[in-house]
């Protein structure tokens, strides 16, 4: 197989992947992707998924956040997985 995978099943509760976006563009690699949603819990996936992520974050995405956004992505994030519990 290549170096991406295509999934059409969630992860998290086996149920069907449905395209939301069939054309996002990363905005590090400049490849084209899909977006997918989980139909019964609501997960979004890159399609298809790389097995290797590094081409797709630069340098600036690892380590470089201060306290103050680190707490804010980390309150956002909790924020929106508990929204579509």
């Amino acid at each position: 197989m290549s170096d991406k995978t295509f999934h059409t099943k969630c992860h998290i509760c086996g149920m069907t992947l449905n395209p939301l976006y069939s054309r996002v563009r990363d905005s590090v690699s400049r490849e084209v992707f899909a977006i997918c949603k989980c139909s019964a819990c609501g997960l979004g996936y890159t399609t298809p998924q790389p097995n290797d992520l590094k081409n797709y974050y630069d340098r600036l995405y690892y380590g470089n956040r201060h306290g103050f956004t680190e707490k804010y992505c980390i309150k956002r994030r909790t924020k929106i997985v508990f929204s579509e519990i």
